[in-house]
């Protein structure tokens, strides 16, 4: 494992952390909204004080490292690998919610997915928008 992967698991890691005091707070897109405001206001249980406190409840291993940020929704944290994956896994046990999908060989999810309207939407470096609804099962594919 490179030291780029290492540090994207770890990121991935400490934002699960940073939600799963309150897995209802959404964090939907990356930057947490559309405004980018990277900021939840209805995560009130870390601070200054504990976030040194932080530890590790689950971590995941994706196929060919990651690039893009997760993001959660009502308590799912979604988000794809270099290998063309894209999961969704409970915030708080990292078990698989629904299975896994894969978009095809030599395919790999390079931007971060936003969930709008009941539908998760990820873009593909084969330049396609995919789709989704939440359960993971298709919508819509556009080139």
């Amino acid at each position: 494992m490179n030291k780029w992967m290492r540090i994207s698991l770890l990121s991935l890691c400490l934002d699960l952390g940073f939600v799963q005091a309150n897995a209802s707070c959404n964090w939907p897109t990356m930057n947490c909204n559309f405004q980018n405001t990277r900021s939840n206001s209805c995560e009130t249980t870390l601070n200054k004080l504990n976030v040194s406190n932080l530890q590790v409840s689950w971590s995941f291993t994706v196929v060919g490292g990651m690039q893009i940020a997760p993001i959660v929704y009502n308590g799912i944290v979604y988000f794809g690998d270099l290998g063309g994956n894209f999961y969704a896994k409970d915030i708080n046990t990292g078990t698989d919610v629904y299975p896994s999908i894969n978009f095809g060989s030599g395919v790999a999810c390079t931007a971060a997915p936003s969930i709008s309207n009941s539908k998760i939407y990820i873009t593909t470096n084969d330049l396609m928008l995919h789709v989704l609804n939440l359960d993971l099962t298709p919508n819509a594919a556009f080139n």
